[in-house]
């Protein structure tokens, strides 16, 4: 007799941020593709509701819980919530997107069902990063909570799936536990959405006044994980290498006060600043309009066990890309196949050898169909569908 499988996908976001829409429904779908299961249901977090929301999506069934702050305190009404849910639809397996999710997974399976097919995608140290990037102090009650759960989640869990390889080494290391069943996805792209014929959209370029410039674009934050300063003192000695023609094209919601006062503490005109914050559904046309990119994730010991969502795009709009050392495999790649350039430091001699080597890539004829046929080896969602059909059986 078949058992009816029913799947729930547990994440910490919000549905309009990019990690839902990008690193999140795709691999639901493809998932749901596989017709392993009956019903599948979704669970995000939304900030703008008192009470939890229903909705659907095409065969997707969306649950959005109200929160006020990502805190350990809210923990037991999440779970509480879940394990309802869990019980009311018959759910068989567990699927959270990271390690902070991962912790109500295995909460409901530890405490509530034992039978339940845990699978944690994205397993990365995110406690770890934490206190490397600052946020958290290694003796505070958060830290030591959460790498208590991820000890757990790496012990418990029936399969982990890794942005990047070799992380099972560091949990052998830090968690000391050996594992056997996992498997490693990096973020893959949607190669139809982010595609040539979106290359320096005419009407775009003329709007933003980005003809004959040379666009180094980022899509992103400062701060957190993310570098700030230094990207200021990168864009410095782009306009003083590229002069005139340089465009920097800023994908972000950073606020027009917060750049403002950025541009006059490093004394950087305005005018070399194209900033713009736009659906995800139109990132690719923005992109198009770069010719290189820069991922500037700062080089702390976790970031290798990473994999940068915007380093795949960027790579399948043909861009050559700078990145800072030791992130996921990305940096190694970059080097090996020569589309773009490593950081070995953060400094101004780094930034200017940086700009040099891109300006001599780019004066490569087949540069962009090059790295374009580096993404679709790397970053096409046969990886993701070929992943997902080892871990449920298909």
């Amino acid at each position: 007799m078949n058992i009816q499988k029913n799947i729930l996908f547990i994440t910490q976001w919000d549905f309009k941020d990019a990690l839902v829409q990008t690193y999140t429904l795709p691999y639901i779908r493809i998932i749901q593709n596989l017709n392993v299961f009956e019903s599948a249901w979704l669970i995000l977090l939304n900030g703008e509701i008192k009470e939890p929301k229903y909705s659907r999506l095409d065969k997707l069934y969306i649950v959005e819980l109200p929160y006020e702050n990502i805190t350990f305190f809210s923990f037991p009404k999440i779970y509480t919530f879940l394990k309802h849910l869990v019980k009311k639809q018959n759910i068989t397996h567990l699927h959270p997107w990271c390690t902070p999710a991962g912790s109500i997974g295995i909460l409901l399976k530890q405490i509530h069902n034992k039978k339940l097919n845990l699978v944690i995608d994205s397993f990365e140290p995110h406690a770890e990063a934490m206190v490397e990037n600052g946020a958290w102090k290694k003796n505070s009650l958060k830290f030591k909570t959460l790498f208590k759960f991820e000890k757990l989640q790496a012990k418990y869990a029936d399969y982990l799936v890794f942005a990047a390889p070799g992380m099972q080494d560091y949990i052998n290391v830090k968690y000391r536990v050996n594992i056997k069943k996992y498997m490693v996805k990096p973020a893959c792209v949607d190669l139809e959405l982010f595609n040539f014929d979106k290359k320096k959209n005419e009407s775009l370029l003329n709007k933003l006044n980005l003809n004959n410039k040379t666009v180094c674009v980022y899509a992103g934050k400062f701060g957190g994980i993310y570098l700030k300063n230094e990207v200021y003192e990168f864009i410095k000695c782009c306009i003083n290498i590229i002069g005139e023609k340089f465009r920097f094209l800023l994908l972000s919601n950073l606020s027009d006060e917060e750049l403002n006062h950025q541009l006059l503490k490093f004394n950087i005109p305005l005018k070399y600043i194209v900033k713009q914050f736009v659906k995800h559904s139109e990132v690719a046309d923005y992109i198009g309009l770069a010719d290189f990119a820069i991922c500037p994730v700062k080089p702390v010991p976790t970031k290798q066990y990473c994999s940068p969502i915007k380093n795949g795009e960027y790579w399948a709009m043909g861009l050559p890309v700078i990145i800072t050392k030791n992130i996921s495999c990305d940096s190694n790649l970059i080097e090996e196949h020569n589309i773009g350039y490593v950081l070995k430091e953060l400094n101004n001699n780094e930034y200017n050898l940086a700009i040099k080597r891109i300006l001599q890539l780019l004066s490569e004829k087949n540069l962009p169909l090059r790295i374009r046929q580096f993404a679709e080896e790397q970053r096409q969602f046969s990886i993701a569908q070929n992943t997902y059909k080892m871990i449920y059986g298909m």
